[in-house]
């Protein structure tokens, strides 16, 4: 809230870099294969996930559910208090 235009500046950045991932599952393999272990040959058959530049609040509720459930977070997020 204290700063709206770098909010919109970074969900911009993230949504070129979903948009970029999307575009470019070479890369993404290259990148995973750069940061893991994972074989090359593996990373091949690695289904990769939708990248979407929306968001959902149910999902954003369940992934706050689980991450409080499983101790990543101290509180559940309080999403309602959110800008929308």
């Amino acid at each position: 809230r204290s700063n709206p235009e770098l909010v919109k500046k970074f969900q911009a950045a993230m949504n070129k870099s979903l948009q970029y991932a999307q575009e470019h599952p070479a890369d993404v393999r290259a990148i995973v294969a750069s940061y893991t272990k994972i074989p090359v040959e593996a990373l091949a058959k690695v289904v990769l996930p939708h990248w979407r530049t929306d968001i959902s609040k149910d999902s954003l509720r369940i992934i706050g559910a689980a991450a409080y459930k499983y101790g990543a977070v101290s509180a559940e997020p309080k999403l309602d208090e959110l800008a929308p």
